[in-house]
């Protein structure tokens, strides 16, 4: 197995005020988050992008700001998922890749998160992969239907070396279905309510499925979409559940 397969672990974005105490120290100033939180882990998702496209400017500060083995994905902004249906206009594919640029060799997976509506159609996911930049990118889809997730569909991810997001919410669980070199998790962890033992349980579950990937050669990306200060908490806790081996895949940040 290559010695550069990496596991990524960290949250769905950082700038969260209710982390001060819990995890930023409580005085801590806004702008010195990220860089707090990059010497902790070695990856996040930029969900804001989402509703609201941050500018190059924005994207060169965040790259500056980390260390160089960290990595961001990006959330596809809804204008090309939500409003134009996989069917955008090709300068709003340009402008969007055009603004991420800044991030450079920082940049990892693009996420676009479908509409629930959206049926399945394996041929409108093959024309919209066809129309995006080729080179270095690596592109994961999270369907929000589970007909998505059939043999068709994982035959046009495969062509394209790009994965679904492997959800595992609490009240979602999308199939373990890996299509690329890389595996990208989107998680939340037992409610605070549930004893230790059951979020132990559920940790090391996931750590198991981490470490197969990583052994048979894949990078994986796994991020904690939650809200309060548990996205961290259970992040750090899940990298303590790999063993030595695979926290050694995770690059000092």
């Amino acid at each position: 197995m290559s010695t550069n397969q990496t596991i990524y672990i960290g949250t769905s974005g950082w700038h969260h005020k209710e982390w001060l105490g819990p995890f930023y120290p409580g005085d801590m100033k806004e702008e010195e988050y990220l860089p707090y939180y990059s010497r902790r882990f070695n990856t996040a998702e930029i969900i804001k992008s989402f509703f609201q496209m941050p500018d190059r400017e924005q994207f060169q500060r965040w790259a500056e700001r980390t260390p160089d083995e960290f990595r961001f994905s990006v959330k596809a902004t809804r204008y090309i998922t939500h409003d134009s249906r996989l069917m955008p206009q090709p300068s709003r594919v340009e402008n969007f890749f055009k603004a991420i640029e800044p991030l450079g060799d920082k940049l990892g997976p693009v996420m676009f998160e479908l509409p629930s509506d959206l049926e399945p159609d394996e041929e409108l996911l093959d024309r919209f992969l066809k129309q995006l930049p080729s080179d270095a990118f690596r592109y994961v889809f999270q369907f929000r239907e589970d007909g998505w997730f059939n043999p068709a569909v994982r035959q046009v991810l495969e062509a394209h070396n790009a994965s679904p997001a492997l959800i595992e919410f609490q009240d979602e669980h999308t199939p373990r279905m890996v299509t690329a070199d890389f595996v990208y998790m989107r998680l939340h962890g037992p409610p605070a309510d549930l004893n230790g033992k059951t979020m132990d349980q559920t940790l090391g579950g996931w750590a198991s499925a981490i470490a197969t990937w990583h052994h048979e050669g894949k990078d994986v990306f796994c991020y904690f979409h939650e809200e309060g200060p548990t996205a961290p908490q259970n992040a750090m806790r899940l990298a303590d559940h790999l063993n030595p081996t695979e926290r050694e895949a995770m690059p000092d940040s």
